[in-house]
């Protein structure tokens, strides 16, 4: 049991803080999960009925959503060494 519980620990933990999903116009739900992988984040999004549709890579880890039509802001924290824990907002256009 023991195993079991520090192996479920060293998976990747979800984030679900405040804003850490959002809805963008088509209905589909944007979940923030932050798992890393190689300084990048994922976010996995469902459609309208909540099936599971895709996982997206970010650049940076996310730390909030906004939608606006076609438009998706990110509030991001920077993972580049030059400029490391650094917040700033990524534009993305979605495709339709």
């Amino acid at each position: 049991m023991a195993r079991a519980l520090d192996d479920a620990l060293d998976e990747p933990q979800p984030y679900f803080g405040p804003n850490a999903f959002a809805l963008d116009s088509a209905g589909r739900l944007w979940v923030v999960t932050n798992r890393l992988r190689e300084g990048a984040a994922e976010m996995d999004v469902f459609d309208s009925k909540g099936t599971f549709v895709n996982t997206l890579i970010f650049r940076d880890a996310v730390t909030a959503l906004a939608f606006s039509g076609s438009r998706i802001a990110a509030l991001v924290t920077r993972t580049a060494p030059e400029i490391e824990g650094v917040q700033g907002i990524d534009l993305y256009r979605l495709a339709e």
